[in-house]
């Protein structure tokens, strides 16, 4: 998985990333992506948590994508107080996106289960956005 390219150009295997494609319609959204990305691997019902830091009156945009195209996600969100939100699904590209707008600036965890899976485990990645 990679980082979202601004020309949309393929990989050095001929095809865009899957990340790259799904992340084309928040581009036309407006939207601005971070430089990095998270990747990991992930256990079935075993998740992770990523911490970010976020504005506010931002609205954040995550993309997740997975070696399996089978993965089902849940994602939450905690702000410093542990206020936890849970984020609505988008799939129109066939690629989970979640949209986030934070109460206040601050340090967040983005909290990612793998609730489904046709594998063990899953080699997971996000890109973070941001208008």
């Amino acid at each position: 998985f990679a980082a979202p390219a601004s020309s949309g150009a393929p990989n050095d295997s001929g095809r865009q990333d899957p990340l790259e494609r799904a992340s084309e319609r928040f581009v036309k959204a407006g939207y601005q992506f971070r430089e990095d990305s998270w990747k990991s691997k992930l256990q079935r019902k075993t998740g992770r948590g990523v911490r970010m830091q976020l504005f506010k009156g931002h609205e954040y945009g995550f993309i997740l994508a997975a070696s399996d195209k089978n993965a089902r996600f849940r994602v939450r969100i905690a702000d410093r107080d542990g206020k936890t939100t849970e984020l609505g699904i988008n799939e129109t590209t066939g690629i989970p996106a979640y949209r986030f707008v934070p109460e206040r600036t601050g340090m967040h965890l983005i909290l990612i289960l793998l609730e489904k899976s046709g594998k063990r485990s899953v080699e997971c990645a996000m890109l973070c956005g941001y208008r």
